[in-house]
């Protein structure tokens, strides 16, 4: 059997080059680093850093997203990326959208993620803007899109730790 984790790259890297194109106008970098990440917290479904990955004169950004936000089907994790992507745009355009320990969303991140696709429902004392979901302009981007949902149909179990040693 195949690892999951290569079609699920795959399907984020393709959806990232959709959506960089049809709502951002190409305007973000064509090659960033897509990470699925195991060790973020529940809460925490995904996050951007920028210039992390290094190779010659060649740098990526990195959006990562929490295995988590991968197990509750294809819809959830797009919106996730465009959540990243959102950071990323502003990082380029050198607008501080978070404080707080990255925790901390501000107006620059809700005002670019109304442009991209998303809304920003509610405002939370101590976590700003960080709470989205698609809008009807990112849900007409995700079906038009349409994702290979089998990529995403894997149930995750992050919070399993094993043993070393245990033979499993």
């Amino acid at each position: 059997m195949q690892s999951p984790v290569t079609p699920i790259l795959a399907e984020l890297e393709r959806a990232y080059s959709f959506f960089n194109a049809r709502l951002f106008g190409g305007l973000l970098p064509w090659k960033v680093a897509i990470c699925l990440d195991t060790s973020v917290a529940s809460r925490c479904l995904g996050y951007f850093s920028g210039s992390r990955w290094h190779q010659g004169g060649t740098t990526l950004h990195q959006i990562s997203l929490s295995t988590a936000a991968i197990g509750r089907g294809a819809e959830f994790a797009l919106e996730f990326l465009l959540h990243e992507m959102v950071h990323l745009w502003n990082h380029l355009l050198k607008l501080k959208d978070v404080s707080g320990g990255n925790q901390y969303h501000n107006q620059h991140f809700r005002d670019a993620a109304l442009l991209f696709g998303l809304e920003c429902p509610r405002f939370n004392n101590q976590r700003g803007y960080s709470a989205t979901r698609l809008s009807a302009r990112g849900t007409a981007m995700v079906r038009e899109f349409r994702p290979d949902e089998a990529a995403f149909k894997w149930k995750i179990d992050v919070f399993r730790r094993v043993p070393i040693g245990t033979g499993e």
